[in-house]
């Protein structure tokens, strides 16, 4: 409080007093620069993902396709082979609902006897998951793909 005081007392001569407005002046910027850091992820003229946003909106879709590769992996081991149905696996989008970007419309399935593929297409999400495109594999594989991919692959989507 004694430095507060100080700068109050040199503000009755003309030197101190411009130098609590430049100190007020200091003060409104370092709070303006913060404001813009903390809020920087709000702002309305970002539309598209970038960067850690978009790893971000990522993970969610990896963890939701591992819990897919968790059901074909136990419907594999109770019935021997892979299944492409949804209603096989026993999942609904009741199993999606806690998703934040990625809806039930996101989440597709291919499979056969021997191997399955499930896809996740942002594009049918919120608009902040719009271009995240991941394929995973029933060997553990997740990688990124393209539109293109999910569309020649042909997956029944989860209703």
């Amino acid at each position: 409080m004694r430095w507060l005081m100080a700068i109050l007392a040199r503000a009755d001569n003309k030197r101190g007093g411009f130098m609590l407005i430049a100190l007020m002046i200091v003060v409104i910027i370092v709070g303006i620069l913060a404001v813009r850091t903390l809020y920087k992820p709000y702002l309305p003229h970002q539309s598209t993902p970038t960067g850690s946003r978009k790893k971000a909106y990522t993970v969610e879709a990896r963890v939701s396709l591992g819990v897919i590769k968790t059901a074909e992996e136990i419907y594999y081991r109770e019935k021997g082979c892979y299944t492409g149905d949804w209603g096989e696996l026993g999942m609904t989008s009741d199993d999606f609902v806690q998703n934040r970007w990625f809806l039930p419309g996101c989440f597709g399935l291919t499979g056969s006897c021997i191997d399955f593929t499930a896809w996740c297409n942002g594009d049918n999400g919120k608009k902040e998951a719009e271009g995240i495109y991941l394929k995973l594999t029933h060997q553990g594989t997740m990688e990124a793909c393209t539109l293109a991919d999910i569309i020649a692959a042909g997956p029944t989507y989860v209703r």
